[in-house]
């Protein structure tokens, strides 16, 4: 079996199901447009797509288009370049993420060209209150026009008020594979928290350090912050979080770690005891199965797309999207006891293994190929 993907960068959320994919012998193709700072490669290499020279040219005129949130929606590969790519590969599927940008369009329109299954992969929830006129055309033109399957990693909200396009799947992410893990955490000393994301304001770090000055009197814990900070815009919310750090006087109580590698990150999990991810607009996050597979239970918004690998009060929290005592009242309640916490997170070690391991994957992938 040999699969072609191409998604605009290779997301840290695709390393567990490309490891699944290769050790059961499936030969991978991984095409981006941009490489990421924190980015894994240990079990792929992903191959960089060259960009037209029109694109290029737009580049220099228009400065924003070298962003690399621009460039994945707007880029426009060398059609020569991946032409070549998927003929001399012949994948027996090719997997596009976001099939709606222009990368996408070429990919499946080179995959119809030479009869290749495709496969679209998006990051909306499988349920939704409703569907678009524009999700229900792409749906109509991908399933129904050009025959290709569809999946999701985010499952949404399950009940009357939601409703699905039939041929869409649910195929979450892939947890890394624990033989066991050791659940010798010290009941006495302060709960370790664990937060990570990009510093951006959007990631909600400063709500989430207001919320816990004020509970600051009441718990005992400590908070480590793992952030990228690769441009401009992520050093000016770092120096703000640094500068309310140092004005609640909770240099103590909150350490920053800046641009550390994920490989590094997944060595870290398992001396924490809390994960909490209090962002919003939160496409898909790959973090808080990350911290299950280490045995810490997790919170997160209710909106976040992989919201639904946690049980509410079983392995971990949700909160109301950005609501300031949503957060807070959740972050009081999993404060409480140290001993139950611990309990919850082997909960959700538990769970990483069972539901989300690569086999399932793998056989859920083929039975959409």
């Amino acid at each position: 079996m040999k699969l072609l993907y191409y998604a605009p960068r290779f997301h840290t959320n695709q390393v567990q199901c490309m490891k699944a994919l290769t050790d059961r012998n499936v030969d991978v193709k991984f095409c981006v447009i941009n490489k990421g700072y924190t980015e894994n490669y240990s079990y792929l290499q992903p191959e960089i797509i060259k960009i037209s020279f029109f694109y290029k040219i737009l580049t220099i005129v228009k400065n924003n288009f070298s962003d690399p949130m621009v460039r994945a929606k707007y880029a426009l590969p060398s059609v020569k370049n991946v032409f070549v790519i998927v003929s001399k590969f012949k994948p027996d599927a090719v997997i596009v993420r976001d099939p709606i940008t222009l990368p996408g369009i070429l990919f499946v329109a080179i995959a119809s060209l030479l009869r290749i299954k495709i496969v679209v992969y998006t990051q909306s929830p499988r349920y939704r209150k409703k569907n678009s006129i524009l999700n229900y055309m792409a749906y109509v033109f991908f399933v129904k026009i050009l025959n290709a399957s569809w999946y999701t990693p985010c499952l949404g909200i399950t009940d009357e008020h939601h409703a699905t396009f039939k041929n869409i799947v649910y195929i979450p992410f892939v947890a890394e594979q624990k033989e066991n893990i050791a659940i010798s955490k010290d009941l006495i000393g302060p709960i370790k928290i664990l937060c990570i994301g990009k510093f951006e304001k959007r990631k909600n770090h400063a709500l989430l350090i207001e919320i816990l000055n004020e509970l600051r009197y009441r718990y005992n814990f400590k908070v480590t912050i793992y952030g990228e900070c690769t441009s401009d815009i992520h050093k000016k919310e770092l120096l703000f979080l640094q500068n309310m750090i140092e004005k609640l006087k909770m240099a103590d109580l909150v350490i920053i770690r800046t641009n550390i590698t994920h490989k590094e990150i997944c060595s870290q999990y398992a001396k924490f005891d809390l994960f909490v991810l209090p962002s919003t607009q939160e496409p898909a996050s790959i973090s808080n199965l990350e911290a299950m597979t280490y045995g810490l239970a997790v919170v997160c918004s209710d909106t976040n797309g992989t919201a639904c690998y946690t049980t509410n009060g079983i392995d971990g929290f949700t909160f109301r999207d950005n609501d300031r005592g949503s957060l807070k009242a959740v972050m009081g309640n999993a404060l409480e006891s140290k001993e139950v916490l611990i309990e919850m997170g082997l909960n959700a070690y538990i769970k990483s293994q069972r539901e989300f391991n690569g086999q399932r994957y793998y056989d859920a992938l083929m039975r959409i190929i």
